[in-house]
């Protein structure tokens, strides 16, 4: 092959080259006429080649302003010598807009530069997508997580910083066990493996924001999946209940509390009856019932007041409790009756030792406003399983052995006899 024909060969090859690349690629002169131009600009903006080649560079541009800026940051420095990558809003011949990736340099006879175009217009979709995904998630006040399979924070929103007192930068990389307290664990352990197994779970849980405050969350976590659908992360969303559950717990401490004494009343007397019962059926133990009854109280009503009843009604509560142990329960069921609940008594003795105690405590005088007042009390005492197998029953014979205490002259105890 002679010398010429290699170089037409090689020319040729050069050009077929440049044309069949899928970057777009425009060579302009210092006017900004259009020199020349390869087929993926052809496609790309949707002219034929002859129709380019006969305009100037402003046919790529929405407008004189953006073809005037495009000048200002792109153009103009890349004639200094200053090579330009760029991304920039261009114009189809239909009129859409896109987005390229603008590369451009002085060609080497300085007269001329060459442009290399890349369409991003999907990748600025998805940025696009992205932030407003984002923008989104830090709107919402609720925390939201992202970790990796093993619960390592990859995301961190303002709510969740807001909520528990961490900064984004201060979370990532760690194991959102830093979050729980320690004896929450297993149970956090537990709601992973179900998470894993099943992509989603709900619970409500206690976690410990930086300052060491105890947040009560409603927690909502799913796994997020890739395209071709394979768990890639977890995403965990959360709501502060703190304020719901406190609320929620002084309503139900109410509707199961007397609100003078704040010992458990009538309600909550029962479901520990019920409850101690079973227990001891259970454990073939023994369980007592304290009927206390007030004696001459009304008197002191009427005589006093209200306001100085109150008074020694809670002096009673507070000794009454003073006498017994954690697992006994002492309640009001209302007026001047209170009944206490001694589990697993290893005998009726046990029980005769208590009334005497309590008997005694009450007698102690009790000072209100520099008054002395005395107060003594009838007690009727039952037995689980020798007087009844049920609790109204076990109220009742209580109750029957209280009258009989009053009735044999007050401030003594009676245990109940069929």
């Amino acid at each position: 092959m002679s010398m010429k024909n290699k170089k037409k060969f090689e020319l040729a090859w050069a050009n077929q080259l440049i044309d069949n690349v899928h970057i777009g690629i425009l060579v302009v002169d210092k006017n900004r006429n259009n020199l020349f131009i390869n087929s993926r600009m052809v496609d790309m903006f949707g002219y034929s080649q002859h129709e380019l080649l006969e305009e100037n560079a402003k046919v790529f541009h929405v407008n004189e302003k953006s073809y005037l800026h495009f000048g200002e940051v792109a153009f103009n420095p890349v004639l200094e010598g200053k090579p330009v990558n760029i991304d920039y809003e261009f114009k189809k011949k239909d009129g859409s807009l896109f987005w390229v990736h603008v590369s451009g340099d002085l060609v080497t006879n300085q007269e001329e530069v060459l442009w290399t175009m890349v369409d991003i217009t999907q990748r600025k979709l998805l940025e696009t997508e992205k932030y407003q995904q984002n923008q989104l998630i830090e709107q919402i006040q609720d925390g939201i997580v992202i970790t990796d399979l093993s619960a390592i924070i990859t995301d961190w929103n303002s709510g969740a910083k807001n909520m528990l007192g961490y900064d984004k930068e201060e979370v990532l990389g760690l194991s959102t066990e830093e979050m729980y307290l320690e004896e929450d664990y297993a149970i956090r352990n537990k709601h992973m493996k179900e998470l894993l197994e099943k992509g989603v779970f709900r619970a409500e849980r206690k976690l410990m924001s930086k300052c060491g405050d105890i947040i009560e969350v409603d927690l909502t976590a799913s796994i997020l999946k890739d395209v071709d659908g394979n768990p890639m992360g977890m995403l965990g969303y959360f709501k502060d209940i703190t304020n719901r559950k406190k609320v929620q717990e002084k309503m139900e401490y109410l509707a199961s509390h007397d609100t003078l004494t704040g010992l458990p009343n009538r309600m909550l007397f029962h479901d520990r009856l019920k409850q101690g019962i079973k227990s001891a059926e259970r454990k073939k133990t023994t369980l007592a019932l304290l009927f206390i009854d007030l004696d001459h109280f009304k008197e002191i009503n009427d005589a006093l007041g209200h306001e100085v009843g109150d008074t020694v009604l809670k002096e009673v509560a507070s000794r009454l409790q003073g006498l017994l142990r954690k697992e006994d329960t002492v309640s009001r069921l209302g007026g001047d009756e209170f009944t206490v609940i001694l589990q697993e008594i290893s005998e009726v003795e046990d029980t005769k030792y208590l009334a005497k105690k309590i008997l005694k405590a009450l007698e102690a005088p009790i000072v209100i406003d520099e008054k002395s007042l005395f107060v003594s009390s009838s007690i009727g005492i039952s037995i689980y399983p020798n007087d009844s197998l049920e609790s109204d029953n076990l109220l009742k014979c209580a109750d029957m052995a209280m009258y009989k205490a009053k009735s044999e002259g007050r401030n003594n105890y009676q245990l109940y006899i069929y």
